[in-house]
């Protein structure tokens, strides 16, 4: 079905068989105007409380991209990434992130992971991203209130916040003194106070190239490490970045943020909590590139050097039914919690 107006509409399907018995069923629509839409597949590790806090930092990406709109892919019958398998998705308008919990290093360690599995054909936008918590860390995140702010974090990552698609799209220079290129996030660097600042802008971490750089930022929610229990501010230099690999932003959202005058960030003896390490948390590759109907094109290996992340694997057969069918991905059975679309 193809919406032609915002509204609710009643839709009425009767299917008859070759001897003339039929069957009618009836249910309501409702179409409403664009906006961009993140749906969240949730594996039965995830708990009713941990939900809740995912949630709510994909609703603030749908609220700071509401204006975006990408391609629908249509035809997925089911997708795996970094271990979660999501079937029967059908239609993805805009973004799916697959999030699970399980082991990764044991507490306090590595918190979470993310990156994206699939884009498009049509301009390399991200389609299907994972996002996997450390099962070891995943409660105290919560009790801490902190599970939101990572949450946020991740879902950057997911959306293309990184060194791989910031280099697809030849914003990312890893010279001498790394840092993005892209104008509209410089631009928001200088109102941020970084005008004097006199290396190159915008300063991102090494060697992960993947955060800004936590020397000059202090503070934010895209340095590449966070203080359990303290939200980092949220700056309108993150979200032009996200407008300069082509999102639509509404900056107004941005939290209020400045630089900090003085270049380290701050230590635990500045802030209450435990400050942890996301410098290692996104997955590089391998990409699927698939096009508006489902069926995989390409595949793009992860850089040389990548070190695959340690999670459950099985072995995936695939099948094409026919020369323009939609790809099936078959499986054995896995623990999965029913899709929340």
């Amino acid at each position: 079905m193809t919406a032609v107006a915002v509204g609710l509409s009643t839709v009425t399907v009767t299917a008859t068989d070759p001897g003339g018995l039929s069957a009618t069923e009836e249910f309501e629509v409702t179409v409403v105007a664009n906006r961009f839409d993140i749906d969240l597949y949730f594996t039965s590790d995830i708990t009713a409380n941990q939900r809740s806090r995912i949630e709510q930092a994909r609703n603030r990406w749908q609220a700071l991209l509401t204006d975006t709109e990408l391609n629908d892919v249509r035809g997925i019958s089911s997708v795996t990434c970094m271990g979660i398998t999501a079937n029967s998705v059908g239609t993805v308008d805009d973004h799916l992130v697959l999030v699970g919990a399980t082991s990764v290093d044991g507490s306090g360690g590595r918190l979470a992971r993310a990156g994206y599995c699939f884009v498009r054909s049509s301009d390399a936008t991200p389609i299907v991203s994972p996002v996997i918590f450390d099962v070891a860390d995943i409660d105290n995140l919560l009790d801490r209130g902190s599970l939101k702010d990572l949450a946020l974090h991740e879902f950057a990552h997911s959306l293309g916040f990184g060194n791989e698609y910031w280099e697809s799209l030849s914003l990312l220079d890893t010279g001498t003194d790394p840092h993005f290129t892209g104008a509209k996030a410089i631009e928001a660097f200088d109102s941020a106070g970084g005008t004097a600042y006199s290396g190159q802008k915008v300063p991102v971490s090494s060697p992960d190239y993947s955060h800004w750089r936590g020397s000059v930022f202090g503070r934010e929610v895209m340095v590449p490490n966070m203080i359990l229990g303290v939200s980092d501010p949220f700056s309108a230099v993150t979200l032009q970045a996200m407008a300069d690999v082509g999102y639509v932003v509404d900056v107004s959202l941005a939290d209020d943020y400045q630089l900090p005058n003085t270049g380290p960030p701050r230590v635990a003896a500045d802030a209450p909590g435990q400050v942890i390490d996301l410098s290692n948390d996104v997955v590089r590759g391998p990409v699927m590139v698939i096009d508006t109907d489902g069926r995989i094109v390409r595949v793009v290996p992860p850089p040389p050097g990548s070190v695959l992340p340690s999670y459950r694997r099985q072995e995936v057969r695939i099948d094409r039914r026919g020369s323009d069918g939609p790809v099936t991905w078959k499986r054995s059975p896995s623990r999965q919690g029913p899709p929340r679309r």
